[in-house]
């Protein structure tokens, strides 16, 4: 079991989003009952959970892939087309004034040699 530090809380309907980086997937766990109630398949090895309450949705980075995922936060259905980042995302976070959501990226390696 490794360790847990890429989730989302939802407040209101007493919801965690966990990213399971080994098996590629999003655990819904009902804060209430304290178990895993779904389980969210095809997110390649997810790096930024963030749990939007203002818009209800579910926004999830990849890592290998470079996408960027939106869900509908009661169905939990993608509601768009992934986003491609290229770089690797490693975080997503929300800025409450402007309302905007920002995915930091891994820093691309120069290569050897490179100017």
């Amino acid at each position: 079991m490794g360790a847990l530090t890429i989730f989302a809380i939802d407040v209101k309907g007493r919801r965690a989003f966990l990213a399971a980086l080994a098996k590629n997937t999003i655990e819904v766990v009902d804060l209430s009952a304290g178990r895993v109630t779904r389980t969210l398949p095809g997110f390649a090895k997810p790096q930024g959970v963030l749990f939007v309450p203002q818009f209800n949705k579910l926004v999830v980075a990849c890592g290998v892939d470079g996408s960027v995922k939106t869900l509908d936060g009661t169905t939990l259905c993608r509601d768009s087309h992934p986003r491609a980042c290229h770089s690797g995302p490693t975080r997503s976070v929300m800025t409450p004034r402007s309302k905007q959501i920002y995915v930091r990226l891994r820093r691309r390696r120069r290569q050897q040699g490179a100017r």
